[in-house]
């Protein structure tokens, strides 16, 4: 893959690991074409089973903007959840924090078996 080992480790921001990284191990041309592949506006459309998506509002990575809402909407096998915290994969809930997203999955799928 021709890593860069060094520069992998030099690394400050997630740009940078995704160049060295993905792009390399994905065999993308760069940065970009690794972004419009990966993007689930070129999947959404294909969704043929019940699907929960959960994405947070406040989420750095993957930031509501770029969340193709009308084509989730248009899909009837999507339930697009979007919730105003939890960044990241960062679900957590409370004083002693726990993960809270296990329940809306739990119910997703029971709703399913009815």
């Amino acid at each position: 893959w021709n890593l860069d080992v060094p520069q992998i480790h030099r690394a400050t921001r997630l740009l940078e690991l995704e160049e060295q990284l993905m792009v390399k191990i994905g065999g993308y041309r760069d940065v970009n074409e690794y972004y419009e592949q990966s993007s689930s506006v070129n999947h959404v459309d294909n969704i043929a089973i019940p699907f929960l998506a959960i994405n947070s509002l406040d989420d750095r990575i993957t930031p509501p903007q770029g969340i193709p809402v009308e084509k989730f909407a248009a899909n009837p096998n999507i339930a697009l959840a979007l919730v105003p915290h939890g960044g990241h994969l960062g679900f957590l809930t409370g004083v002693k924090p726990k993960i809270w997203f296990i329940r809306p999955i739990e119910e997703f799928v029971a709703a399913i078996l009815r």
